[in-house]
């Protein structure tokens, strides 16, 4: 078993319950590696409690309450993955392939295909 007193950036141990506000100080998310995704999931908990949309500092947005994500995921027409063709009217598009940046239904035609791609055959 690994001590829960492993150092976090923050100073404190991985599940003390850290200051809230010093969680939303640190602005980006914690990664995960040092102490197994308690400060991130302290994070998570002070941004839902902040408020439901967290705007970083690149401008992309964040939910975090479970019906937001919910509500996101399913209308791509007003929340969209392209973060490149959108905001450049169109005159910017992003890499061919890229499965990150696209939004249904072209996402799930392109997954299909790869999984296919990469699937084991029986």
């Amino acid at each position: 078993m690994t001590s829960s007193t492993q150092a976090s950036p923050l100073g404190v141990g991985a599940q003390s319950g850290a200051d809230p506000e010093a969680l939303l100080a640190l602005g980006a998310a914690p990664t995960a590696e040092a102490d197994g995704g308690a400060l991130l999931l302290e994070w998570t908990e002070a941004r839902r409690a902040a408020g439901p949309v967290w705007r970083d500092e690149k401008g992309h947005f964040h939910v975090f309450r479970h019906a937001d994500v919910t509500a996101v995921v399913a209308d791509p027409a007003t929340f969209s993955s392209d973060t490149i063709t959108r905001p450049s009217g169109g005159i910017v598009s992003p890499p061919p392939g890229t499965l990150l940046l696209m939004d249904p239904p072209r996402h799930r035609q392109m997954r299909r295909l790869v999984t296919q791609a990469f699937s084991a055959r029986r």
